[in-house]
């Protein structure tokens, strides 16, 4: 019921769960819309969290996955979100101004998934403030990444740093500009001292 979005109103939904659940031809309104609001906004977010860990770890643990070479192809990507402007809101992720003379302020975030393309499953998604950058999400999907998986990513990831690390893990790599940095780095490791 937390997840499923219905066009329902919110007292008419908890009134059929609950209707549903209690196995009764009659309906005696057990929770109201507020209380089930006030509810809702106690719950942890890490809850889900772990849910998801949980449910990703069961899935690799008990299912033939599907690879390709025996590597789990991965696609990492990021986006920019326009969040409501709500107090808390601008507290978590700050305001910037927009438009033409910058005088919009709108609240932004930057959100990054880490998804396995062949099984069709995210395996990690971040949301941190937009004065972060994609690579720095990177940073956080890196604790997902095992051994032997190939990751996509687009012109916006490469760094030295970045490819130092998934070699380091022993991740495979491709990107657009992968030759590019690979002469890069080519030069700057000939350059003496």
């Amino acid at each position: 019921m937390f997840i499923i979005f219905t066009k329902r109103a919110l007292q008419r939904e908890l009134d059929r769960f609950f209707k549903v659940i209690s196995d009764k031809d009659f309906n005696i309104r057990e929770a109201t819309k507020s209380a089930f609001s006030q509810a809702r906004a106690k719950l942890n977010p890490w809850a889900f969290v772990r849910l998801n860990e949980i449910v990703i770890d069961t899935f690799y643990s008990q299912t033939l996955i599907y690879t390709w070479k025996n590597l789990r192809i991965l696609a990492v990507d990021g986006t920019r979100l326009v969040l409501p402007r709500h107090k808390t809101v601008i507290e978590e992720f700050g305001e910037h101004f927009m438009g033409p003379k910058a005088d919009s302020p709108r609240s932004l975030a930057l959100a990054s998934i880490l998804y396995d393309v062949l099984n069709l499953v995210t395996i990690d998604a971040q949301l941190a403030p937009y004065t972060e950058s994609e690579r720095d999400l990177l940073e956080k999907h890196m604790v997902k990444l095992e051994e032997g998986d190939l990751l996509l990513a687009d012109r916006g990831y490469p760094s030295i740093k970045l490819m130092y690390r998934l070699m380091a893990k022993k991740v495979h790599f491709l990107h657009p500009d992968e030759r590019k940095l690979v002469a890069k780095s080519k030069r700057f490791c000939s350059k003496p001292g």
